[in-house]
């Protein structure tokens, strides 16, 4: 952008030299420069801050960043700020009151274009306090903070992206169409309700288990804005853990579970799943997975074409690592066989549908406009037939897993056959 250097996506400006390379400009130590992250093995990271009662903030709306992922994973960072540089430990704020301030004051120093510009997807507040002595953050509990940070924007940015907003649609017409009705459901990773209410509103008891506290307040308020809040009930906790958090539910009590696009690959233990829903899941009963597909091929085919070739790489690791893949957190993928197994024996795998197979991984305005409708139309219907037949059926990033309870009906039965033996 000729002279006057560029903007990263975190609405740090860099500064180009006397040589024609960049310098990472350090700022003023005052309110609304810019301060530095010194990352171990990379170079050094510009970002935005305010101060508020001598504590430094930045904001984050960037999955793909690895400074978010390790300040998230250290519990801090070596920052410079003007000619200062010293140890920081980080936190994510995510009480309603402190990032309201927070953003506030982000706007009033650095104006409403670069806000709108940078900062208009679900953000993350992070706090930045000298400490020589901070620590690394546990798995859960950076599970937790990733989602309490987001849940605010989190409905908005959903319905905003066309992608996911596509994605949640497929994903709910299945749900309504398994559980509507009348009975009671329990839903794990709930967010704030983007399937949970349609499936309230049709009469349908819901128990929504979230490790998000932010994510159940906000669920809860839609629930009742909605009119069905006395459809809903929440409990605090997480996949892993639904022995302890619905121990007190009778044996068959339910007549089925879901959980999309997460729950089911933030864990990296899910040994007696099968058997802890078995006992709330009556016979015949059906629980419903969108569990992220390592051998989704569009993913691999996009970061191909785009020589994104650390993505490839760490594709192929387990878990999967947070930052160049895209994802905010390590997952761990779990194709259909995996899944299975997981289940089995008090489960039948009935069906396996891809949640789409063509969609890139992120959504692209610019080949939506090339696109146009018409044609954006027929790829939609196009890439749902691909999805639901074989081998398409089995090769998308997130798979739509169908399982049912034996016993009852479906006692005797053997479920789908498994697909040829495919490389792991």
């Amino acid at each position: 952008m000729g002279q006057a250097g560029h903007v990263t996506a975190d609405g740090a400006r860099r500064a180009p030299t006397a040589h024609g390379s960049e310098e990472y400009g350090a700022g003023e130590a005052r309110d609304g420069g810019i301060l530095e992250l010194c990352l171990p093995g990379s170079q050094p990271v510009p970002l935005r801050f305010v101060r508020l009662d001598g504590i430094v903030y930045v904001l984050s709306t960037a999955t793909r960043s690895p400074w978010v992922s390790h300040l998230l994973a250290q519990g801090g960072a070596l920052v410079r700020v003007g000619s200062t540089i010293q140890p920081h430990a980080s936190s994510v704020v995510i009480d309603t009151e402190g990032r309201s301030r927070v953003l506030s004051r982000f706007r009033e120093v650095h104006g409403d274009e670069l806000m709108t510009r940078y900062f208009d997807r679900p953000l993350r507040v992070v706090a930045l306090r000298p400490d020589h002595a901070y620590e690394p953050a546990g798995y859960p509990e950076r599970v937790r903070w990733e989602f309490d940070s987001v849940a605010p924007e989190y409905t908005e940015s959903n319905l905003r992206d066309p992608l996911e907003a596509h994605l949640k649609a497929r994903s709910r017409s299945r749900i309504l169409s398994y559980f509507s009705g009348g009975g009671r459901v329990l839903e794990v990773g709930p967010g704030t309700g983007l399937e949970t209410i349609p499936l309230l509103s049709t009469g349908t008891r819901v128990i929504a288990v979230d490790v998000s506290s932010g994510m159940l307040e906000r669920l809860r308020s839609r629930a009742e804005a909605a009119g069905v809040e006395g459809f809903l009930e929440t409990r605090e906790g997480s996949l892993g853990d639904l022995g302890r958090v619905l121990g007190d539910l009778a044996g068959g009590s339910l007549h089925g579970a879901y959980t999309t696009y997460g729950a089911f690959n933030l864990e990296e233990d899910l040994h007696g799943l099968g058997r802890v829903l078995g006992r709330m899941i009556r016979p015949g009963g059906r629980f419903f997975v969108a569990s992220l597909n390592r051998l989704g091929v569009a993913p691999w085919v996009y970061a191909l074409a785009e020589g994104r070739f650390r993505e490839i790489r760490d594709r192929l690791r387990s878990p999967i690592p947070s930052g160049p893949v895209g994802y905010p957190l390590e997952v761990y993928p779990r194709g259909p066989a995996l899944c299975r197994s997981l289940l089995s024996p008090e489960f039948l795998l009935e069906k396996v549908e891809a949640a789409t197979l063509l969609a890139p991984p992120r959504f692209s305005p610019r080949m939506h406009r090339w696109l146009g409708r018409r044609s954006l139309q027929r790829l939609v219907r196009f890439d749902e037939w691909l999805s639901e037949h074989w081998p398409g059926s089995w090769l998308g990033e997130w798979e739509f897993l169908t399982f049912r309870r034996v016993g009852g009906s479906s006692r005797g039965e053997t479920g789908i056959p498994a697909p040829p033996e495919r490389p792991r």
